[in-house]
């Protein structure tokens, strides 16, 4: 049986990087932003914390909250229609969903007609979508799409990809949780548009250096923030079961000095 709050996250991911996209305005020369949309189905306000419900204060999203307080909150907004796959037809179009032609599922979405991934892809983007489809038919308008079969499930639910070699539409199994899935999947494609970004600007001598040099440093901030989740696990799994009354964990870091 399916829990109340349908929590598979939507990642509409679209990049710039790596592109020479520059436009005028005023006679003043810009660089077109990075876009990322993540959309989650049937998140109620009460759930969420920017909004100070009681509810919220439950399980708080601070990670949504960073999003509110730099940015901006809705508080009056509408929704023309609210159902799965219909509300993606809108966001897609732009248009009504009498316009649009996906009124309600079991209607049939015409991936033909105009979308704004399709007009980012004319200005030079490179688009992504990642996770929960649910309209009839594939996606158009995306240089990559990795999506879920109808609603999905929760676990280990069945993918629907493009097979890069042989272009053959193919459905595959993935062991583990949707959302965990869905995030993972969006950040290895943001992080193989960043790479291919860097070796497409050509990088040498000094400024290819010092790049390798914060890569490293990334990745070596990355295990000991792994390392610290790991002990977070550890005392959290201890205080749970009341050890830390008797026990004191130690944990000892061995320094290594780098020349």
């Amino acid at each position: 049986m399916k829990s109340f709050l349908n929590i598979f996250c939507v990642a509409l991911v679209i990049s710039s990087c790596g592109q020479k996209i520059i436009h005028k305005v005023d006679n003043t020369t810009t660089k077109q932003p990075n876009i990322i949309f993540i959309m989650a189905d049937d998140h109620a306000t009460q759930a969420i914390s920017p909004y100070g419900h009681p509810i919220s204060k439950l399980a708080p999203t601070p990670n949504i909250y960073r999003i509110a307080t730099k940015g901006a909150l809705f508080k009056s907004n509408f929704c023309t229609n609210s159902i799965y796959g219909p509300s993606r037809a809108l966001v897609l179009t732009g248009k009504f969903s009498h316009v649009n032609g996906f009124r309600m599922h079991g209607d049939k979405f015409d991936g033909n007609q105009q979308t704004f991934p399709k007009l980012l892809q004319k200005a030079g983007y490179n688009t992504g979508i990642i996770g929960k489809w649910h309209l009839d038919g594939l996606p158009q308008g995306f240089n990559y799409w990795k999506i879920l079969t109808d609603q999905g499930n929760y676990y280990n639910p069945d993918v629907i990809r493009e097979n890069e070699n042989t272009k053959r539409i193919d459905t595959t199994r993935i062991e583990g949780y949707v959302t965990d899935i869905i995030t993972d999947d969006a950040i290895k494609y943001l992080d193989n548009i960043k790479n291919n970004a860097m070796h497409e600007t050509n990088l040498s001598g000094k400024v290819l250096a010092e790049w390798e040099v914060q890569r490293y440093l990334q990745e070596y901030l990355a295990t000991i923030a792994a390392v610290n989740e790991g002990v977070g696990k550890i005392l959290n799994f201890l205080d749970a079961i009341y050890y830390h009354y008797n026990d004191h964990p130690a944990f000892h870091m061995v320094k290594k000095c780098m020349v």
